[in-house]
Order: structure tokens, then sequence, then C-alpha cells
């Protein structure tokens, strides 16, 4: 049995190594969508010598700042990469992406969608409330027609294998598969009996993609270094652990903090505690699913502490970033932070 593996990241990647593993698929071969991001490539390869995968990684590299047109002809000239067609399924990293359900729509098989970070969810919502049905999709379905192409994954079900599965309710045309991450969990060392006397703290971008202003990212990272400083009075290091999207200016003045230190990590986070031989004292974030998948893969080995970012400071995403904020405070190994 083979499948197609179609990401754009090294968490997509993660998910569609679990995917695999829970449908027993004995071979795949990987499409990997490059936006130019060198990080995200070099872990993406990195992470398959890690897990000594063996599989043909093909990458597409997809052009910057693309008008209609173009990127019309980008699309049509997808299929040239369509070297094999025998899959028994087709594992969709982002099933919203253009370019993933374009390059999907190319095979006639059964497609599983993994989770891309907490957007699964909002992925799901938008199904769950009208998909693809609406007069405006309708049009611009019709529209990509007259170029040959389909760039939206439509189907009258759609299967999701995702960390999620208990935490969201489905209407009858989804089904979700619960993702455990048994294979991840399957690799875990021994516990270290040594805990170092440090934090890890998640960056997120949450400035380069504007949700958050740069002044307020920065306060809100200086009442969590006073929160460290109150709980360990005789000093501790905190390792700010750089989201690959983030810019350097942000990382700068990140780094001008007293006891922070900006760790720009090989390997996906998940994989990167996956693999440690010793445990930080606590792991700092705001809203990012590494709070999800490593209170799956890890569980009480690691303390997880979720900031809360008050709703009106946020620029956009103002519910489904709040919804996140309420999934942390109910889980029994996350605990969120509000008053810091």
């Amino acid at each position: 049995m083979k499948a197609k593996l179609i990401i754009a990241s090294p968490l997509q990647l993660i998910n569609a190594i679990e995917a695999k593993e829970h449908l027993e698929i004995k071979s795949t071969d990987i499409t990997f969508f490059s936006d130019g991001n060198i990080t995200n490539e070099r872990q993406v390869k990195l992470l398959l010598e890690e897990l000594k995968i063996k599989t043909a990684l093909s990458i597409i590299k997809i052009p910057k700042n693309l008008n209609f047109l173009e990127r019309m002809l980008f699309l049509k000239n997808l299929e040239k990469h369509k070297l094999y067609n025998n899959y028994e399924y087709i594992i969709i990293g982002h099933f919203r992406s253009i370019y993933q359900a374009a390059f999907a729509n190319l095979y006639n098989t059964k497609y599983i969608c993994v989770d891309d970070g907490t957007r699964t969810l909002d992925d799901i919502s938008f199904l769950n409330r009208f998909g693809y049905s609406t007069k405006a999709f309708k049009l611009k379905t019709l529209l990509y027609a007259f170029f040959s192409v389909k760039p939206y994954l439509l189907s009258k079900k759609y299967t999701f294998f995702s960390y999620y599965a208990k935490k969201v309710e489905v209407k009858n045309h989804i089904h979700v598969l619960e993702n455990t991450f048994s294979y991840m969990r399957s690799l875990k060392s021994k516990k270290s009996s040594k805990v170092e006397k440090k934090i890890a703290f998640v960056g997120q971008s949450l400035v380069d993609s504007k949700l958050l202003t740069l002044d307020f990212y920065l306060s809100l990272l200086n009442n969590i270094d006073d929160y460290y400083k109150k709980r360990y009075p005789e000093g501790i290091t905190v390792e700010y652990y750089a989201h690959r999207n983030e810019s350097d200016e942000v990382l700068e003045l990140v780094a001008k903090m007293p006891n922070w230190v900006i760790i720009k990590n090989k390997l996906p986070l998940e994989l990167h505690f996956l693999f440690s031989s010793q445990f930080p004292e606590e792991v700092g974030l705001f809203f990012s699913s590494v709070a999800e998948t490593l209170s799956i893969i890890l569980g009480d080995e690691l303390k997880l502490k979720s900031f809360f970012i008050p709703t009106d400071k946020l620029l956009y995403r103002k519910s489904e970033i709040n919804n996140l904020f309420e999934t942390n405070r109910n889980s029994e190994n996350i605990q969120l932070i509000n008053n810091y």
C-alpha cells in the first residue's frame, strides 16, 4: 500500500507520518511545497533523516508575488510533477491551500487531511458552516475550471486525522480519526533523571503575522520575565525557541532581555524535546499547537504553561484564539496563566 504525502511544513510532515503509521502504509513519497523559507526546508530534510525514513522527496518551489494569470499557469503546470498514480491514499498537510489541493486533485483516490497546527480548528469549523458551497466559491470554481484548474478539495465527505478529535463537533460529512502520536511516543527515550535549571519559551510569529504589535508583544514577554523572576528569585535562564517565521528584528529585541537566550532549533520542537536527554523546568508559550502536541507526546514529563493574551489586544482571529486558550484551560497537562 502506497501513499503520497503533500506538505508545506515540518509540522504537517510530522502529522502526515503519524497518519501513514496509523493507516499501516508501507511505502510513501513526499511532495513538499516550498515558499522559500530555508528553515522549513532544512527541518523537513533533517526530520526525515532523524527518523530514518526512506522516501522520495520532491520539492515544488512556489514563486513569490504571483499575479492571477501567473498563479493559474503555475497551478496548471503542477501536472508535470505528477510522476506516479497508483496511490491508496493522498495525505494532505493543509487542504485549504490552493497549491496542495490543486495537486491532490490530480489523483483520483482517498484523501486524508492532517493537522496544520491550530488552524485545523478553523478549517473544520469552515466545513461545518458552509464549506465550498457558497455562491462566491462556486463562481471561483467556475473561473478556475476555465483554466482547467481545481484548487479546492471538493468532496461529499472529508476525513481528518487530528489530535483535536475529541475537542471538535462535526457534521455527518466530516469524519475525524484521532491522532494520539503513537508513532512519536514509541520513539520516546527514557525520561532524564536530571531536570535542567532553565525555562523553555516557545516563540511565535505573532508580530510578523500582524496579530500583535511589536510593542505589545515585547511587553508580554517582559511581564512573563517578571513572572519567572518572582518564581525563581535565585535567577534562571529562559531559552526562547524562535519560530521559523520570526524576523531578525523581533529576535534581536528579545535577545536584549537579560537572561533570555535565542535558540534556533534544527528539529521541530516536538522532536527536539522528544529526543532530549534533559528537560527544562517548564515550557512556556501562548497558544501554539506545540502545547497540544507536547502534552500528548510527553504527557506530564514536561510542565506546560500557556500565557493568556487579552482578546482586545489581538488585531484579528480574536474568537478563534480565545477558543484556543479555553482549550488550554481545560487541558489536564497545560496550565493557563491569566495574570502575569
